[in-house]
């Protein structure tokens, strides 16, 4: 019985190592034509043949436009069905087989180039890989040459080693994947292996999953943050995986961890309801869940990955439960992007701005044309998901983006083609989160309008605040949105203690001072007296339209805002959340905005510069760099906890708060005056990223 594992090991050394490749690759082959398979109707085919020319073109496609015209790779793969179905009275069809083969040597011969690179590299070998598999059986048997110049196709983008980031370098490799293994190129195999562990790692430069863990791609003037790209990116990298899983030509645990960490600490955040956060769609803004978000979820839970149980428990919150025992709550900062997002029961909320470091949503090939202010620090609000349902993106007032301080007007908007003129023009941007409250702001500086903006999230409520306000050689007005959403009810508001209502389709109606202002179950409170809101409810074709905006005028200097967000209220409630209202403004300068919650007692601060803030209470907080800092107080403890702005731009090792009051703890000292805390800032990518700290008073 010893000897068994040495006789067996011996056994498996004398089988040649080419007979394991070969087992492997058809595992691949087989695998793959299950994916591929397809048996149209009779209908597709008989449409497809009745537009044929003899030369193997199609009557109604323009091969000379530069134009997407994959209908005709999309046709292939109905002659190939249909020919390879038992099912299909097609099946075997030497006619089915003759009109593929001309179909396809066209396509060979021609090699359509559109304007747009994308699909030469991307979209035409990945469409046309499916047929040819399908049909290479066929192809080699009886035309060679035309298998070998369909391989030499599919590997032609692959070969020329570019755009091979992110999203997009993960599609070339799968698209390329047929060929590899129609031709059983083992190298050519383990190559695609290596670069696939390339592409799950945890990069800080280029495309891919950033340290933050959400996914940045098409980032030529800056970070931008890209979820439609990441849904494309996991696409290939896990319908990769499921193929190969088991094979040599697998990836290991350390790869599927990646994975596994981005899923949790990023791609699940950005969901509510079974909607996407439109801050992350890029180019084309939309709250409708990706597609391919469950299918993608699925795939990584079928690697049998170290995190599985938590994928599981995920994929149950957003697509079966969505019971309150399963709801996800929490703030969180991705300090890579200038972004944070913060859940409660009820309700989700983010805020996304930009910096010297990251851009805002680009736009490209006709799409994301009104994306221009979406780099003016975006706060999205949800309570019942569907705020931004379609056709909200069509008809929205693209001036006036939820949380933005944006000119007014009806001028073309400047262009941000592949994210030109979507980067902010000041460093300091981001904030600091203990994982359950948290606060981001920024100094906003473009085309001449500049402010300093903040938010601070609490439980029931978050707080915005603005100043400085000032803009020059301005032609029109400026105003701040509050929100902007789809309308579901009636607009009711306060106004010298007098409740009015703004019926859906009524048009503009400018308020002076309200106390509060109350759409759909979302309160919004005015901190600031003698301010003019706009409250805006109009049709749009058929659809009702709410849009709510502090108005600064034209040309504003120095100009300022308050205000309370209170989502899932009422009338009466809110009255009464105002009778005792927790929230305290300390400071709202260029220098410091600070917020104190009375009843949590949380205190949230963005120092801009280095400076001091004073309490209420006559406590003194003294900084010497620009940071965000929170202070939670309980009993005797305090929990500190700071964060960089200036994120890699301008990173010290350390940062020293001094308070003028006893507190004791690790890395603190006290001199009789005043404690002095030296906080140790994360370096490198991690730059931005919150530390925090546990001190007695």
């Amino acid at each position: 019985m010893k000897k068994l594992p040495l006789l067996t090991g011996f056994i498996l050394f004398l089988i040649p190592i080419s007979s394991i490749f070969a087992s492997d690759i058809d595992t691949l082959y087989a695998r793959y034509m299950v994916t591929v398979f397809y048996n149209p109707t009779q209908e597709t085919v008989k449409s497809a043949l009745s537009l044929m020319n003899p030369d193997g073109s199609f009557s109604d496609l323009d091969y000379k436009a530069k134009t997407d015209i994959s209908l005709h790779l999309s046709r292939l793969r109905i002659l190939a069905g249909a020919f390879q179905s038992e099912t299909s009275e097609y099946y075997q069809d030497t006619i089915i087989q003759n009109q593929y083969t001309n179909a396809l040597q066209f396509w060979i011969t021609t090699d359509h180039r559109p304007s747009n690179w994308w699909f030469r590299h991307v979209g035409y070998p990945k469409a046309l890989g499916i047929s040819v598999f399908l049909m290479n059986k066929e192809l080699k048997a009886q035309n060679p040459d035309l298998f070998q110049q369909s391989i030499d196709y599919l590997l032609w983008a692959y070969n020329k080693n570019d755009h091979m980031e992110g999203a997009n370098g993960a599609d070339k490799i799968f698209a390329a994947l047929p060929a590899a293994i129609l031709t059983e190129n083992d190298t050519l195999l383990k190559r695609f292996q290596q670069q696939i562990k390339d592409l799950i790692v945890v990069q800080t430069v280029g495309e891919g999953i950033e340290p933050d863990w959400m996914f940045s791609q098409h980032s030529f003037g800056g970070r931008q943050l890209y979820a439609n790209y990441q849904q494309e990116y996991l696409n290939s990298i896990l319908s990769y995986l499921d193929l190969c899983k088991g094979t040599i030509y697998s990836v290991s645990t350390t790869e599927l961890n990646v994975l596994d960490n981005h899923i949790i600490n990023g791609m699940q955040w950005y969901v509510y309801k079974k909607r996407q956060d439109p801050a992350q769609t890029g180019r084309r803004p939309n709250a409708t869940l990706n597609p391919r978000y469950s299918n993608n979820l699925s795939l990584m839970i079928a690697q049998d990955s170290p995190q599985q149980e938590q994928l599981i428990q995920i994929q149950e919150r957003i697509f079966i439960l969505q019971d309150k025992e399963m709801q996800l709550l929490g703030n969180r900062l991705f300090w890579r992007f200038d972004y944070m997002i913060h859940r409660r029961e009820g309700y989700y909320v983010s805020s996304r701005l930009t910096s010297t470091r990251t851009i805002g949503m680009e736009s490209g090939n006709g799409d994301g044309l009104d994306n221009y202010y979406t780099s003016a620090g975006l706060n999205f609000i949800f309570r019942t998901g569907n705020e931004c349902d379609v056709p909200y993106f069509k008809v929205m007032n693209p001036r006036q983006w939820p949380g933005t301080t944006a000119e007014q007007g009806d001028r073309k908007l400047p262009s941000v083609e592949w994210g030109k003129n979507s980067r902010n023009n000041n460093p300091y941007a981001g904030g600091v989160s203990n994982q359950e409250y948290g606060t981001i702001g920024f100094k906003y500086d473009k085309k001449s309008l500049k402010a300093t903006k903040s938010w601070f999230y609490f439980n029931n409520e978050f707080v915005a605040l603005g100043c400085g306000i000032s803009q020059r050689f301005g032609r029109d007005s400026v105003i701040t949105t509050l929100n902007q959403v789809i309308q579901k009810t009636p607009v009711y508001y306060s106004e010298n203690q007098t409740i009015k209502k703004i019926d859906i389709g009524s048009g503009t109606t400018k308020v002076s001072n309200p106390e509060w202002i109350l759409q759909d179950s979302i309160g919004y409170i005015n901190l600031i007296p003698d301010k003019v809101l706009s409250i805006q409810s109009n049709l749009q074709g058929n659809t009702p339209l709410f849009s709510l905006g502090i108005e600064h005028g034209k040309n504003p200097k120095n100009e300022t805002y308050a205000y309370i967000v209170y989502p899932n209220c009422s009338e009466d409630t809110i009255q009464k959340y105002l009778e005792n209202n927790p929230i305290e403004v300390i400071s709202n300068t260029k220098e410091v905005q600070a917020i104190h919650h009375k009843t949590l007692n949380i205190t949230q601060i963005h120092f801009y510069k280095a400076g001091t803030l004073q309490f209420t209470d006559s406590t003194m907080l003294t900084v010497d760099h620009p940071c965000a800092v929170m202070l939670m107080e309980k009993d005797s403890i305090v929990e500190i906890s700071v964060g960089n702005p200036l994120c890699e731009s301008d990173n010290p090792e350390f940062i020293t708060l001094r308070f003028n009051k006893y507190l004791t703890g690790n890395n603190i000292e006290w001199d009789g005056k005043t404690s002095t805390i030296k906080m140790e800032l994360p370096q490198g990518e991690f730059a931005g990223q919150s530390v925090e700290i546990r001190s007695k008073k």
